[in-house]
This record gives C-alpha cells, sequence and structure tokens, in this order.
C-alpha cells in the first residue's frame, strides 16, 4: 500500500496544450505508418462449389509387427 504522502502527481491536463512533458503517448510506437488494409478478395460465385472434394484415402497397409524372440528374463 502507498504511503499516505508520496510523490505529488503532475498537474491535470489544460485542453489545447499537448500532451504533458516528460509523458509519451498511450500506444504510441515509432516506426512507418501502416497503410490502408489490403482489399478483401472478391467472393466466389454462388453455385462455385468453395472447396474441391478431398478423395478417399488409400488403403494402409498394417504396421510390421515385430519378430518374436526369446522371452526377456
Amino acid at each position: 500500500m502507498q504511503h499516505p504522502v508520496g510523490s505529488p502527481l503532475p498537474p491535470p491536463h489544460q485542453p489545447g496544450h499537448g500532451p504533458a512533458a516528460g509523458w509519451s503517448p498511450a500506444a504510441h510506437h515509432p516506426g512507418p505508418q501502416q497503410g490502408p488494409a489490403a482489399p478483401l478478395p472478391p467472393h466466389p460465385a454462388p453455385d462455385y462449389p468453395t472447396r474441391a472434394p478431398v478423395p478417399p484415402a488409400p488403403p494402409r497397409a498394417a504396421a510390421p509387427q515385430p519378430a518374436p524372440g526369446p522371452a526377456p528374463g
């Protein structure tokens, strides 16, 4: 908990005077400005399927079983 007598607060902001000295604006990130967002691609025609049908998977061979050997122990 803060001690009742702490460092003084900065003076309240006065409209039209700009940002307070020593304070940076919120969410300011230096660097190049971002351009407008890229346009969205056009929607496909209503009768055009949105994705191609997926062919059935080929049958898979059974995993090889280890050869029987002497019992451990």
